[in-house]
Formats: structure tokens, C-alpha cells, sequence
């Protein structure tokens, strides 16, 4: 089996038992007996039990017959919305129903929210115990090629002769309980609405940077990915540029914003640090441990990968113990992050959310485990107890040709740390009403702080 074979953190957070149990039950379905649909729900609710946020079916790499099946149709909810808590509180409307937002959405085709919720949490990736990231997972934007709900409601609640019957209230009524039957649509279709109607588009992975000078007390730094092999932006320049503006106009106070950004590049981490330490800080690194050192030949033919030296590993590795090999570039568990020559000498926040996983987790860990921040926000995504990453193998099931992500390269921490995300310094609850109004609860503790201290309150 691929996942016994390769994956490092297959009992990161489950006995081996357990994992058995549920591949033996797997494995035991009929094939005749099952559609595609329900073979990609079996598949990805028995990913979802690893506990691993980079294992699982990913919609990206799926084959033109799923993503014609399962992942394009017109069996879409009509409008965006986030998850607060467990609630969906519509973002733009484009049903023509006119449900403004702020709505809370209780049930659709008869069934109440929040089973739909829980229903879908058995199916979404996330680290260890981290519902926060899982729950992220289930926002909608309309934008990107693909959204787990979109994927995953459908197969579970489909629509009724082409279209769902919602309950729902509106926040600026009231009426109570309100009605609306609206027709299912595409992503496209929806995506153009959004557009049409709100004038919205995708943000590209350059837009997703900025930097503003508020005033003479504060700047705000928002990155909102860290995918920097998309972008055209010189992104190190970019900081570089921000840092020497904030050093020259000696702005005391910085806010960095990573909500929303689950990660990308790790280098991107170590480069925002390096700008605000004035001596060199010992990072303690997680071990990176592997579960192989060649690929079973048997296996090769369903597995592909965008580096082949990932299949052999002769000479790479050395024994770890009796399960794991260590990567021989690991000499130590250390890595140095070296200061810039001018670095930033002020105060700086941190707004953090459970989007923030991999890459994102690691700054924010990094900054708060050295006192270089402020966090504010919410529980982050990823797990105190590790991920797994770096490398990834795409694995083709043979019967029906859904693909899966395998991670190759286990991230251990030293000692026994909790199975959660990292805790805020300042946490702060989302409200629907301040998401309807449009408030930024984070940012204006930020300001308000930021304004106090220099009042002298």
C-alpha cells in the first residue's frame, strides 16, 4: 500500500490499528457496486482520518472524467459566504433573490446547517485535532479553479430539479425566518455574476502584496500568499523596499497581515524574520524524517512527481530508527536566521487567522516563540505536534483513477507539543454583525492599541 509505504505521518495522530481498520473498510466495498461519486467521498473521508492537511484528493490534479463528473457541474450554491463558527453568513448574493449580506443560511433542502457542516468536516483535510483549518476550508469565495464545498455539498446535497430550497434570515429584517428556492449554477457562471454584479475579480498573486503607510505611527504589510514562484513581483525587493521606507520615515509601528494566506514558499518566512531581529536567532527545526529509501517497484507505475530523485533516495538518507531515515543534509536541528544590516527597530502585530498553515504557521510560530510580535486574530491552521510536506508524490488509484497527494517528508518537533494550532496573544472572536458592517475587529484593536500607547493611555 502507497500510503504505508511512503507517507511519514501516517500515525502522527492514529495508531496503526485504526488506520488498518478504516483501509480494510475501504478496501471491502464492492467496486461494482458504487459510483464515481461515492467512490471519491469513500476515498477522501478516509484521507480525511490521517489528520494530514496535505493528503487528499486533490482537484487539481483529478483527470478530465472526475473533473467532468464531480468537480465542474452545475450544482452550485448561488451566492459566497464565510463560516463563522459553524454558520453560513452570506458574502454577495448573485441567486437574484436579493439576500443580503450578513443573512445567516439555516437549512438548505431541508437540512439544517450545521449537520451539513459536520457532515462535510469528515471529508476536509486539516492538521491533527485543527477543526479551525478544516472549517476554513469550507468558505467560498467564487474565485480559483476549484472550493472544497463546492466539490464536496453537491455530492452530499444536490440540488432538487436544478435548484435548492433555503431558510434563512436577514440581518437588516424582521421577518424571521425567511424562503428563497435558487436555481444551482456553475463556477464559471457564478464567478461571472460575481464580476458583473460586484464588480469583483480574482486577485492575482502580485495584488495579494501591499504595503501602505498609514500615518506617522503605523504601516500595514499585507501578504496574502506565499506562492512567490507564481508571481512576477520581486518579492524580496519588494520587502526590502518596504523595511528601507518604514527605517527612513521611522514608522514605531508595523502591522503584518497574513490572513488568509495558508502557506507557499518557506523561504518567504525566514526573509520577513531576518528584517525584524537585530541579532542572529537559533531557530530550533523540526527533524524532516522520510519513510523510504526507494520506492517499491510495484507501485512506480501509479505514481508521478515533478523530481524523480524522489523515488530513489540512495545515498541521500540514513537511518533514523526503525521506521524513518533522515535526510544526511540534517548535520543538526538548527538553522541560524541572520538579521539585515538596517533592520526594522519597531513595534509589530501580527493578524493571524486559521488559514494559517505550512509556511504561514511557521512565521507566525517563529515571531511569537521569539517575542518578536503581537498576535492577533484567531487559533492559526497547522499543528503545534508538526506537518507533513516539502515533497509530494501524485498517486493514481488504478480502479477508478482518482488521484491523491501523498507528502513525503515528515516535520517532527522536539519534545511533546500540543495537537492544535498556535494561540493568538490577543484573541478575537469573528461577529456576524461586524462582518456585515464591514468591521475589522483585528485591525482596529491593532489601531487602537497602536493609538493609546502613543497618547500615553
Amino acid at each position: 500500500m502507497a500510503l504505508d509505504k511512503l507517507h511519514p505521518g501516517l500515525y502522527r495522530y492514529n495508531d496503526e490499528s485504526y488506520f488498518l481498520n478504516a483501509y480494510n473498510e475501504l478496501i471491502n466495498i464492492p467496486g461494482d457496486s458504487i459510483s464515481l461519486e461515492n467512490a471519491f467521498l469513500k476515498v477522501s473521508e478516509f484521507l480525511a482520518k490521517i489528520k494530514c492537511g496535505h493528503t487528499y484528493a486533490n482537484p487539481y490534479n483529478q483527470n478530465e472524467n472526475i473533473a467532468e463528473v464531480i468537480l465542474n457541474g452545475k450544482n452550485k450554491l448561488p451566492f459566497t459566504f464565510k463560516l463563522i463558527g459553524k454558520e453560513i453568513v452570506i458574502v454577495n448574493d448573485v441567486s437574484g433573490e436579493n439576500i443580503g449580506k450578513g443573512s445567516k443560511v439555516f437549512e438548505i433542502n431541508g437540512n439544517p446547517v450545521e449537520r451539513i457542516i459536520d457532515d462535510l468536516l469528515k471529508y476536509s483535510d486539516g492538521d491533527g485535532s485543527n477543526e479551525g483549518q478544516r472549517l476554513n476550508n469550507l468558505n467560498v469565495s467564487g474565485f480559483g479553479d476549484y472550493e472544497f464545498f463546492d466539490i464536496y455539498f453537491p455530492l452530499l446535497v444536490p440540488p432538487v430539479e436544478g435548484k435548492y430550497e433555503l431558510e434563512y434570515n436577514n440581518l437588516w429584517s424582521r421577518a424571521g425566518s425567511l424562503g428563497a428556492s435558487v436555481i444551482a449554477i456553475s463556477r464559471d457562471e457564478r464567478r461571472s455574476r460575481l464580476e458583473r454584479e460586484y464588480g469583483l475579480k480574482q486577485e492575482s498573486y502580485d495584488e495579494q502584496w501591499k504595503f501602505e503607510i498609514f500615518d506617522k505611527n503605523s504601516a500595514l504589510l499585507r501578504i496574502g500568499t506565499f506562492v512567490t514562484y507564481q508571481m512576477k513581483l520581486d518579492w524580496k525587493k519588494f520587502l526590502a523596499d518596504s523595511f528601507g521606507e518604514l527605517n527612513k520615515q521611522s514608522i514605531p509601528n508595523l502591522i503584518i497581515d497574513i490572513r488568509g494566506n495558508s502557506g507557499g514558499t518557506t523561504g518567504v518566512a525566514a526573509e520577513i524574520v531576518s528584517y525584524l531581529i537585530a541579532e542572529p536567532i537559533d531557530v530550533l527545526m523540526e527533524k524532516r524524517l522520510v519513510r523510504y529509501v526507494k520506492v517499491p517497484e510495484v507501485l512506480d507505475p501509479y505514481l508521478s512527481t515533478w523530481d524523480n530523485s524522489f523515488k530513489d533516495r540512495t545515498g541521500t538518507v540514513e537511518i533514523y530508527d526503525d521506521i524513518y531515515y533522515s535526510l544526511k543534509e540534517e548535520t543538526n536541528n538548527v538553522n541560524v536566521i541572520n538579521p539585515k544590516e538596517n533592520p526594522y527597530p519597531g513595534n509589530i502585530y501580527l493578524l493571524v487567522d486559521a488559514a494559517n498553515s505550512s509556511a504561514t504557521f511557521i512565521l507566525a510560530k517563529t515571531l511569537k516563540e521569539n517575542g518578536l510580535a503581537t498576535l492577533v486574530g484567531q487559533t492559526t491552521g497547522g499543528n503545534q505536534k508538526g506537518i507533513n510536506g516539502g515533497q509530494l508524490m501524485f498517486l493514481d488509484l488504478p480502479n477508478t483513477g482518482i488521484e491523491v497527494d501523498i507528502p513525503l517528508i515528515g516535520y517532527f518537533p522536539s519534545g511533546n507539543p500540543p495537537d492544535a494550532g498556535l494561540e493568538p496573544d490577543v484573541k478575537i472572536s469573528e461577529s456576524v454583525k461586524d462582518f456585515a458592517n464591514e468591521i475589522d475587529a483585528e485591525m482596529n484593536y491593532v489601531l487602537d492599541q497602536i493609538r493609546s500607547s502613543e497618547s500615553g493611555d
